[in-house]
């Protein structure tokens, strides 16, 4: 097992990007990467969409007077600039980005690192169920590869997140397991 660091991660100062700013949070990496790593200041970024999730970037510049963010993650793994579209993505396999360790990142393709968002309904707690007033029913539904699929109408809605949860594991191997309490 590799040994890890924590790095700092700073909030940034509006358009300053040579200042620190005010330390939010930290992440972790292998000792190895650490001394490359911290010759930066990394900053902590949140995305909202399509869940709360966090990571490490920093700006580089690839053209004059054009700075872009560079995610820790695929620094890392040698991608030191922004991947085209549909190039492959980094995942964080246990599903933290703060988590930077080699040992906890991958490349997948796009359409198999969304499998991985964890979407739910604002009518259900759980992923892939929704509540249709008009038949008085929980229905179980998934999306894949930009089809949507309808599984069916339940009266219990754990139930629908169980038949919801069995037709991920059965056609989405790299989506997360839901637990259903």
């Amino acid at each position: 097992m590799t040994d890890s660091i924590q790095i700092p991660l700073y909030r940034r100062f509006k358009n300053n990007h040579s200042q620190p700013g005010v330390k939010v949070a930290e992440t972790t990496v292998d000792t190895e990467d650490a001394e490359e790593l911290q010759k930066h200041i990394w900053r902590f970024r949140e995305t909202k969409q399509p869940s709360n999730k966090f990571y490490a970037y920093r700006y580089i510049t690839l053209s004059p007077g054009k700075s872009h963010p560079l995610y820790m993650h695929r620094a890392i793994l040698g991608l030191n600039s922004p991947g085209p579209k549909g190039s492959n993505e980094v995942d964080h396999i246990n599903g933290n980005g703060l988590d930077n360790r080699k040992a906890n990142l991958r490349l997948l393709e796009r359409r198999h690192n969304q499998h991985r968002d964890s979407y739910k309904g604002s009518t259900s707690k759980y992923r892939g169920v929704s509540w249709y007033k008009a038949s008085g029913k929980w229905a179980a539904c998934a999306s894949l590869n930009q089809h949507r699929y309808y599984l069916g109408m339940y009266t219990d809605e754990k139930e629908a997140a169980r038949v919801a949860a069995e037709w991920r594991a059965a056609n989405m191997p790299y989506a997360f397991p839901q637990v259903i309490d």
